[in-house]
This record gives structure tokens, C-alpha cells and sequence, in this order.
């Protein structure tokens, strides 16, 4: 519980423990669809993890500097992250051989991190 609460007053500390938590995600997918999948698929995964976590990690840069500027480069940065994103998607789908559902799963890595972390945190509130 104590370590619940040092998380939730500390903001990095819970940036880490999501990177640490997405990595490790990442990893086993990565494990699980190499050993039982195609090449194409578990490329899919790999790019999208890998494109989830530095969306994340862009999201978390941008965020620090809330407090030192205002709205608008927040925005225009999101916009272009988003942008970019977008057209870095379409590439992998047009121009690669990345399996579509390996890429969704890819990119469902960081959302997969954060409920595999901050569940266990609620609970241990109660």
C-alpha cells in the first residue's frame, strides 16, 4: 500500500513502471508470436509496440511541459504525433508485409501495460 502511494505522488514513478510494464508486454507477445505465428504477424507486433511506446513516451514529454506553455504547442504537437502516426501506419500497411491483427495487438501494448498496472493498484487501495 505504501508503495501505492509513492507511486501516485510521483508521476515518474508511474511512467517507469508503465515503460518497464509495456517492454515486458512487449516482449512476451513478441515470445509467444514468434514461437507460434508467422514472420509477418510477429512483425506486426513489433512495430506496433514499438510505435505505441514512443507514442507514449512523446505523450509524456509533451505533457511535462504543460505547466511552462500553454495550449496550443500542446496541440500542435499532439496533431503532428498524430499525423505522423497515421501516415507511418499507412506505410506498414501498404508497403510491408505486417500482418493487420499483429499490428492492432502491437498497438495495444501500452493500453494492455497500463490495465495490467493500475488494476492491481485499486485493489490494493481497498
Amino acid at each position: 500500500m505504501r508503495e501505492t502511494k509513492e507511486i501516485i505522488a510521483n508521476p515518474f514513478l508511474l511512467k517507469r513502471r508503465l515503460m518497464v510494464n509495456s517492454l515486458i508486454t512487449l516482449g512476451v507477445l513478441l515470445a509467444l508470436s514468434g514461437s507460434f505465428t508467422s514472420p509477418g504477424f510477429t512483425f506486426g507486433i513489433l512495430t506496433g509496440g514499438g510505435l505505441s511506446i514512443l507514442n507514449f513516451c512523446g505523450l509524456t514529454y509533451s505533457l511535462k511541459d504543460l505547466g511552462n506553455s500553454g495550449k496550443t504547442p500542446i496541440i500542435l504537437k499532439y496533431l503532428f504525433r498524430l499525423a505522423l502516426t497515421g501516415f507511418l501506419l499507412y506505410v506498414l500497411i501498404v508497403n510491408t508485409k505486417v500482418h493487420v491483427i499483429g499490428l492492432i495487438l502491437g498497438l495495444s501494448v501500452v493500453l494492455i501495460s497500463v490495465i495490467f498496472t493500475l488494476i492491481p493498484m485499486l485493489f490494493k487501495e481497498v
